[in-house]
């Protein structure tokens, strides 16, 4: 009987350190507070380019008011980006998202 007191209490001790410990951690997919460089610098780049003059320039049946208003939002919208994973840059998005919003 004392030694499944002992191990009871041990089982119950190790759980409580496990909660802890993973309480402790913070979450998988918390922001760091700070996007990553080479992320900052492409954000800048990609806020500079004008949709409506791309669509004017190079698109033919498109509403370039819709195409403008559509590149805004992508480009200038803020991503959160997970380590490790691959992303479309956010021109790509931009020109997929608004020809198919306003062809």
């Amino acid at each position: 009987m004392k030694t499944e007191h002992i191990a009871a209490a041990i089982s119950g001790t190790l759980a409580a350190g496990m909660v802890a410990a993973v309480i402790m951690m913070p979450p998988l997919t918390s922001p760091t507070g700070q996007l990553p460089e080479e992320t900052m610098t492409y954000k800048t780049a990609a806020a500079q380019i004008d949709g409506g003059d791309y669509c004017r320039t190079n698109l033919t049946g498109v509403d370039c008011g819709c195409f403008a208003y559509r590149t805004d939002l992508v480009l200038n919208s803020n991503r959160i980006y997970i380590q490790g994973h691959s992303y479309l840059d956010k021109w790509t998005l931009a020109l997929i998202q608004a020809k198919e919003s306003c062809s």
